[in-house]
C-alpha cells in the first residue's frame, strides 16, 4: 500500500511553490504518493486520505501568510468538526522568507499549530531565503520530503 503525502503551500510570487515542489519530488522518490495543492484548492477529502502532511507558507512579518492562517481556522477546523483526525500523522513545514531569523518565528508558528493543535508528529521544518530558492538552492526541502515518507514508512499512521 503507497502512503500518500499532501503537500499543501501558499504562494503569490511563486517561491514557496518551488519549494512545494521540490518536497513533493523528494516524497515521491522515496517511494510515496504524491498530491500538491494550493491552500485554496486544498479540500477535506484531500486532508481525510493524506497520510502525511507537509505544509508550506510564505514569512510575512515573522508568521505565516494570512491566506496560511485562514486554512488552518477554516478548513482544518471543519475537517475536525466532521470528526477526522490527523492525530499522529506525520509533517513537515516549510517557509520562504527574506530574512532568515524572520523565517525561524514562521516556521516555529507552523510546527506549534501542527503539533500542540493538531498533535500530529512534526518532523523538523525548513527555512529558505527567497533569494536562495530563486537561485535553485533548494536541497533542503528535498531532504524534507524524504524524512515525512521515512516517517510514514517507519510509523504509518493508525
Amino acid at each position: 500500500m503507497t502512503n500518500t503525502l499532501l503537500v499543501i503551500y501558499y504562494s503569490k510570487t511563486g517561491t514557496t511553490q518551488k519549494m512545494a515542489a521540490e518536497v513533493s519530488k523528494g516524497a515521491r522518490e522515496a517511494g510515496a504518493n504524491v498530491v500538491q495543492k494550493a491552500v485554496e484548492d486544498c479540500t477535506i477529502a484531500d486532508l481525510s486520505s493524506a497520510d502525511g502532511i507537509a505544509f508550506g507558507s510564505p514569512t510575512h512579518y515573522s508568521n505565516m501568510s494570512w491566506q496560511s492562517k485562514k486554512f488552518l481556522d477554516e478548513v482544518v477546523l471543519e475537517f475536525y468538526i466532521l470528526g477526522y483526525s490527523l492525530r499522529g500523522k506525520p509533517c513537515g513545514c516549510f517557509t520562504s522568507t527574506g530574512a532568515h531569523d524572520d523565517g525561524k518565528e514562521c516556521l516555529r508558528m507552523l510546527e506549534l499549530a501542527f503539533s500542540a493543535a493538531l498533535k500530529m508528529h512534526v518532523v523538523p521544518g525548513v527555512i529558505l531565503e527567497s533569494t536562495d530558492v530563486n537561485q535553485g538552492t533548494t536541497s533542503k526541502c528535498y531532504d524534507l520530503g524524504q524524512k515525512i515518507v521515512k516517517q510514514l514508512i517507519n510509523e504509518p499512521s493508525k
